[in-house]
């Protein structure tokens, strides 16, 4: 894939309350579930941006570098950052810089806590010189810790990153041809094959390693589990359904199904669940 040329650019209710986590909202009068809205959804995940909170335990998100091609269709940053910034590359999404970012001193962390880095987009559109002075910020605040992924896990085996960076990336299945109807995951996505980001993401040594399972679709369960299970710094695995169903209609697993996988990764890693629901077509 051609690397792209990248140039630095020119509340809900008191009753009803979101669960951060599994983008639901929940009627606190009657504790019954609800999916939201399309324009509650674009609020939620607006916020979501806004208060770092793509994952449980991020304490912030700084995004020095923002934009993907890989063009996934369940892709909700995308629109979300073209309606909510002023910045015309990222209305566009294209990969470029905002480095007026990394002057800012990142909070500090405790615990399970981190930093996304570079989430809004893939890092992997970066330009080496630029990815070099991310490896610098985070060796400079070595108190901190930093969670960079990528669908594209590969190139950051190319760089030597400090023990205070955690590396990431998503695995939503493992097949090539994924379902009933055999959909090809090259039509979901462009990114690198799953079964190459697994090859990729297990030759980390020396850096602790998140696995997103996350929009999940259908997949082998014996080799997923087999999967996880030969990444040897893996820490945490975070795994969820499609926050868009109706919208989407990704090929998904059975609910059963994913319910035998959490519990099948829980002796591996810490898994922390996200949008546990039926899939779609079992409503």
């Amino acid at each position: 894939m051609q690397r792209t040329e990248l140039r630095t650019p020119g509340q809900t209710s008191d009753i009803r309350r979101w669960d951060w986590h599994q983008i639901r909202l929940r009627d606190c009068r009657s504790n019954s579930w609800e999916y939201p809205s399309m324009s509650e959804f674009n609020k939620w995940v607006g916020t979501m941006i806004k208060s770092n909170r793509m994952y449980p335990f991020s304490k912030e998100q700084i995004n020095p570098h923002v934009g993907c091609e890989f063009g996934c269709t369940y892709c909700a940053f995308r629109k979300l950052t073209h309606r909510l910034s002023n910045c015309p590359d990222c209305k566009t999404y294209v990969p470029h810089y905002h480095l007026e970012r990394l002057k800012k001193s990142p909070k500090k962390t405790e615990g399970k806590e981190f930093i996304s880095l570079c989430l809004n987009g893939d890092i992997s559109f970066a330009s080496v010189n630029f990815i070099q002075t991310v490896v610098n910020y985070c060796e400079q605040w070595y108190d901190r810790t930093f969670l960079i992924q990528s669908k594209n896990p590969a190139m950051l085996l190319l760089f030597k990153f400090p023990y205070n960076v955690v590396l990431g990336t998503t695995i939503e299945t493992n097949y090539n041809a994924i379902g009933k109807n055999n959909v090809p995951y090259s039509s979901i996505s462009h990114a690198p094959r799953p079964e190459d980001r697994y090859r990729a993401i297990r030759r980390v040594k020396n850096n602790d390693v998140h696995i997103t399972i996350e929009p999940v679709m259908d997949f082998h369960i014996d080799e997923m589990v087999g999967w996880m299970k030969d990444i040897p710094r893996l820490k945490v695995i975070n795994i969820g359904y499609d926050s868009r169903p109706q919208l989407n209609h990704l090929p998904e697993p059975p609910l059963m199904k994913v319910k035998e996988l959490i519990d099948r990764l829980e002796p591996i890693a810490e898994v922390r669940q996200k949008l546990i629901r039926p899939a779609w077509w079992e409503d």
